[in-house]
């Protein structure tokens, strides 16, 4: 209802009450995921950042905040705090093509262009469907300097992303 502070406060009150409680701490979960998403949608990269450790604090294997680390990391430059929150995720998500992407993106962001396209190919043969993985697949198609298929990974996110 628009009380977001009210509402962290009273989830703060319920774990103080029951911290072991599996209801409360999805609450408490889903409360930070949402506020951290929209912390990152509205660019407040170190808040978000914050807020998402927090979540993994209490859920160590918490999809979404672990996939959203590896990202932040490499944007602040932090490779070694990306590649540890990378590991985390594809030990609790080994067969993930997100994941999977990901690596990939830090592998071609190592300057390991050719390994990052070996695994954007397997995340879209995974998930031919996602967009985002089509345009960084073609970006690091391009930088390994194979502009041919760059423009037919291009041409199918486009397609894609109608």
């Amino acid at each position: 209802e628009g009380q977001s502070e009210k509402a962290f406060g009273l989830l703060m009150e319920a774990f103080g009450l029951a911290p072991q409680s599996p209801v409360v701490r999805n609450e408490f979960v889903s409360f930070l995921s949402a506020s951290a998403q929209n912390l990152l949608a509205a660019g407040d990269l170190q808040e978000a950042s914050l807020q998402y450790q927090v979540i993994l604090n209490y859920s160590p294997s918490e999809f979404w905040p672990l996939y959203h680390m590896v990202n932040l990391a490499m944007r602040a430059g932090s490779s070694d705090v990306a590649a540890g929150f990378l590991e985390r995720g594809l030990r609790s998500y080994p067969h993930s093509p997100l994941m999977i992407g990901l690596r990939g993106k830090c592998k071609g962001s190592l300057g390991d262009w050719r390994g990052a396209c070996r695994d954007l190919r397997t995340a879209i043969r995974m998930l031919p469907g996602k967009v985002e993985l089509w345009k960084d697949y073609a970006f690091f198609l391009r930088a390994a300097g194979d502009a041919k298929e760059a423009e037919l990974a291009e041409t199918e996110a486009s397609r894609l992303g109608q």
